[in-house]
């Protein structure tokens, strides 16, 4: 009963185990991502914030990683809630050749936002840039959207960007969509321009373009406990299950042995056969209870 017990124990452990690693490492598609690159906004670099959409069949808590370029300057990591962003707890990035991930976990769908900055190349006049989206998931819809530095002129996007208009914050947007693109491929585009000198475009540093005020309680470069939730339940789960084995053996280790039980049976026969009681006068064993004996009706007297 024990061993079977035991081994219930141990399958149920082993499916939680597989189980977790799985789940953590789910594959989703975003519905849609929008970047938009600002080159010699609030700094002398080009700033680019994403807006993604994490899918309702997602599996929640669901755990996102996104690659950054490894000189990046993270600005923000938040999630658009009633037109605010307000900020997501996310994991210090991990530095792998010429990327850094940015590791946080979604506890629900909707629109998240990521912000930062990345080196911009100048060689006096000329400026370039080369934007790239590593793959990290298959995105439905990619818009991407160039907003013209102050007194740049010969702007020029690879692949291009058809649409150019004004908009109401009085800077000029270069638009395009690109639909499905895959997973595991990198998305790039180039960007060229000239500019005389070294103005910016925002005379402030507050960036709130892309959905509203940064609000609420997250905390910027800290772990989020849901990140790590599946390893540590995963770790748990190896530590009942090793403890379970070593419980196991011990127990079996310490049973003891039948010998004893026929031992105390021997016992208990002779110390019955001491006790057998014979007629004084015929010699005719009694049966246990017997007052006269049964051969010759004399009185069976105890201590004979």
């Amino acid at each position: 009963m024990r061993k079977t017990i035991f081994i219930s124990i141990f399958l149920a452990l082993l499916l939680a185990l597989t189980a977790v690693p799985a789940s953590a490492q789910a594959v989703i598609s975003l519905d849609f991502l929008r970047v938009q690159l600002w080159p010699e906004y609030d700094q002398s670099a080009m700033l680019v914030i994403y807006d993604f959409q994490v899918p309702a069949s997602a599996s929640f808590p669901q755990p996102i990683s996104i690659r950054l370029p490894k000189d990046a300057d993270l600005l923000a990591v938040a999630q658009q809630v009633n037109q605010n962003l307000v900020n997501v707890e996310y994991a210090p990035l991990t530095k792998d050749g010429e990327w850094a991930t940015l590791s946080f976990t979604a506890n629900q769908t909707g629109v998240y936002h990521i912000e930062y900055y990345a080196p911009l190349n100048k060689n006096a006049s000329a400026r370039d840039y080369t934007f790239t989206w590593p793959g990290d998931y298959a995105v439905t819809k990619l818009e991407i959207s160039l907003q013209e530095p102050t007194g740049a002129t010969q702007i020029k996007t690879d692949p291009t960007l058809p649409d150019v208009a004004p908009a109401a914050d009085n800077f000029i947007y270069h638009h395009g969509v690109f639909h499905a693109v895959p997973g595991g491929k990198p998305f790039q585009m180039k960007i060229t321009y000239s500019k005389s000198d070294d103005t910016l475009s925002a005379s402030g540093s507050v960036v709130q373009a892309a959905g509203g005020d940064l609000a609420g309680n997250g905390v910027a470069g800290q772990s989020s406990f849901t990140t790590f939730l599946p390893w540590i339940l995963g770790g748990l789960g190896l530590i009942l299950l090793v403890g379970g084995g070593v419980w196991y053996w011990l127990s079996g280790r310490a049973e003891p042995k039948s010998p004893r039980t026929r031992h105390r049976a021997g016992a208990e026969s002779e110390s019955a056969e001491d006790e057998q009681i014979y007629c004084g006068q015929c010699g005719k064993r009694a049966q246990p209870g017997d007052v006269f004996c049964r051969s010759c009706g004399t009185r069976i007297r105890k201590n004979e």
